[in-house]
């Protein structure tokens, strides 16, 4: 709308007493499409971008899942048609705009104009909190830092801190100040637990996020680091998982409501990035292993699982180890090492909207790995594969090119890992 149109619409409404007639609402109507035509117009972008974006010749200012054409209706990334009852433009406009921010940033390799904070490698004395340390990943995070001479690490057990517990998340980050802060503290647990304990794995890893990562905004970190999981891509997503395939589709069931708290916390990161212009940042690492692994026999992932049974057969002098299935599926395993080396990486190289894959690359056949962990262990007798059991998805891969462009590339070879691993569930492990 012009100035001189937009100036004797206003004095028009004004005579009218400010109420909205329909030359009005024709008006702002007309005005949106234009806006929205506009926007539209400006973009490179795919057909099927462009294919769910919900227009329509109708000069209604506003219309209804009661036309009776789902074809009107905007549709989700899977392609999906939203119903709602009253859908205006403005709203969409403003939807389109954001979601096309999001879209061009990430296929710009998720920058969005947010400078790197201060090296984080240029002040080995700044203070770093790491949450979840005696874990997986919190451990390997901290053996590295360690390493490298940070000397102010800020560390809290969950006795010292309860992270679901917002007024003491607040009040730890308003006396500590952490400048650097690293998320790798979540519930974690097997398929079963997952099944038993929905609302625990939903409620617990939300909690826990939420509180973090507002309290390191509120109380001036320079940038933090949210560590999510592969669980987050649909369970059918194209080998191997980009970034991009997020919220494509369905989940994986058995580990949803897990996963439904990772995205969540992606989405808190770019949040707020968008709104606060704050360096916060997500990684999404593939199936991990190491030192401080489960290796419970009941819950344990594939990986620690198969070590400590071609372990107590070694001990018990057994004949076999039958394992289930063909041995045919492809799996991708990071040692925890590289990990913990891929995130002070990014921590110091990457500031940008969209999450980064963490893998290695590297696919190995659950028979490959066996006959890997048989030798390792130092298993002598037969390796039994029971084709009579499920094999489970045939292939789970991790894009990771993106950070692959951006220099980080993983050192810890499988075999060497493995090796590594057993000796510390050796010296660690009770027997």
């Amino acid at each position: 709308m012009s100035t001189s149109t937009e100036a004797s619409y206003n004095a028009e409404r004004a005579s009218n007493n400010g109420e909205r007639t329909e030359d009005d609402m024709d008006i702002e109507h007309k005005t949106e499409r234009k806006r929205l035509q506009k926007i539209i117009s400006h973009l490179i972008l795919p057909e099927s971008f462009r294919s769910n974006l919900p227009l329509t010749d109708s000069d209604s200012p506003e219309f209804s899942s009661a036309v009776g054409s789902d074809s009107l209706l905007p549709k989700n990334p899977c392609g999906l048609s939203v119903p709602f009852a009253r859908f205006k433009f403005s709203d969409l406009i403003w939807n389109l705009e954001v979601g096309v921010a999001l879209y061009q940033s990430s296929k710009m390799g998720g920058q969005d104009n947010i400078a790197l904070s201060s090296s984080f490698l240029g002040d080995k004395s700044a203070k770093v909190f790491v949450s979840g340390h005696r874990g997986l990943v919190g451990s390997a995070i901290v053996r590295k830092l360690t390493q490298l001479g940070f000397s102010n690490l800020i560390l809290r057990s969950h006795a010292e801190l309860d992270l679901t517990r917002q007024s003491d998340v607040e009040a730890f980050f308003a006396s500590s100040k952490p400048e650097f802060v690293i998320v790798a503290a979540a519930k974690v647990g097997g398929i079963h637990a997952n099944n038993t304990y929905p609302a625990d794995f939903i409620a617990i890893n939300l909690q826990i996020q939420t509180n973090v990562i507002d309290s390191a905004y509120r109380n001036g970190a320079k940038k933090l680091l949210f560590l999510g999981s592969s669980c987050i891509y649909p369970k059918f997503a194209p080998q191997p998982i980009s970034e991009d395939a997020l919220l494509t589709g369905p989940l994986e069931p058995t580990n949803e409501w897990y996963a439904i708290a990772k995205i969540a916390g992606i989405k808190m990161c770019q949040a707020y990035r968008i709104q606060h212009k704050w360096d916060a940042i997500s990684g999404m690492p593939t199936n991990l292993y190491g030192p401080n692994d489960n290796f419970h026999p009941e819950n344990s992932h594939v990986l620690p699982a198969l070590m400590r049974r071609f372990h107590e057969a070694k001990v018990n002098n057994a004949k076999e180890v039958v394992v289930w299935g063909t041995g045919s599926p492809l799996r991708e395993f990071l040692h925890v090492d590289d990990l913990a080396d891929a995130v002070v990486f990014m921590m110091e190289k990457y500031s940008g909207l969209e999450h980064l894959n963490v893998g290695s690359g590297k696919e190995v056949t659950i028979k490959e790995l066996a006959e890997s962990m048989k030798e390792v262990v130092g298993f002598e007798g037969d390796l039994v594969w029971d084709s009579t059991k499920p094999d489970g998805t045939p292939r789970k891969l991790m894009d990771s090119s993106k950070l692959a462009a951006l220099g980080w590339t993983p050192k810890v070879s499988l075999k060497d890992g493995l090796v590594d691993t057993y000796k510390w569930y050796l010296e660690n492990v009770k027997q």
